[in-house]
């Protein structure tokens, strides 16, 4: 190859270097799932924390956790006494444990440090922080009350609030329209495929959680910090 067509080589992978890192510095909007993307979120502990035998914690997970009265919590659309007794309807655990699991489960969700730091890393930075999660009314008003994290976030969007709940595309528009978000400019966190499926569709950038330490260096790639 001669020295010509290596300097064009270069200056190309130049250009192309500088217009990625250009690209990366548009994002400044950035939007964080809750739910093993700040707080960790693990079922199974929560149960066999709860339950001795192993047949109620079963029970628990498929007719209670796994059963669409809990994403009709999520959506807002079922109140949380009505959730109780209903549960109790379905199951033969007894209605006082059936409860103790609702009231456990927001005390269960744990602050993942390398995402704490991460927020407030990137708000000192000046990057429009937001939330946008699939939650129940009392365990978000448990961490709202509990953690001081949210003094970070320009906008929360938490689904039984507004009645709608990822993957649908209704609390992607709630989102972008109330907070006047460009997708091309923000990146969404999310743990769940069929949520980062969705939020594609808006054109927003993307960051599949399966590890916080990992996507912490994904989303620093990213926009280029």
């Amino acid at each position: 190859m001669s020295l010509k067509l290596r300097c064009l080589d270069l200056r190309s992978w130049q250009d192309n270097a500088n217009y990625r890192s250009h690209q990366k510095s548009e994002i400044m909007d950035i939007v964080f799932d809750i739910g093993n993307v700040i707080f960790e979120w693990n079922p199974q502990k929560l149960l066999d924390s709860l339950f001795v035998c192993k047949s109620e914690s079963k029970e628990a997970m498929e007719n209670i956790i796994a059963h669409d009265d809990w994403q009709m919590l999520d959506k807002g659309t079922l109140s949380l006494e009505e959730s109780i007794s209903r549960a109790n309807d379905r199951c033969n655990i007894g209605v006082n444990k059936i409860r103790k699991l609702f009231e456990e489960t927001p005390k269960s969700l744990k602050l993942i440090q390398d995402t704490a730091d991460a927020i407030m890393e990137l708000s000192g930075k000046g990057y429009s922080l937001y939330v946008l999660s699939n939650m129940h009314k009392h365990s978000f008003e448990y961490l709202s009350k509990t953690y001081d994290i949210w003094r970070h976030f320009s906008g929360i969007v938490i689904s039984s609030h507004i009645k709608s709940i990822k993957p649908e595309p209704e609390i992607f528009e709630y989102l972008i329209d109330t907070y006047n978000l460009e997708p091309k400019n923000t990146v969404f966190l999310d743990d769940i495929k069929n949520n980062i499926e969705a939020a594609k569709k808006f054109g927003l950038n993307t960051i599949h959680v399966k590890n916080a330490s990992q996507s912490k260096e994904d989303l620093y790639q990213m926009i280029g910090i």
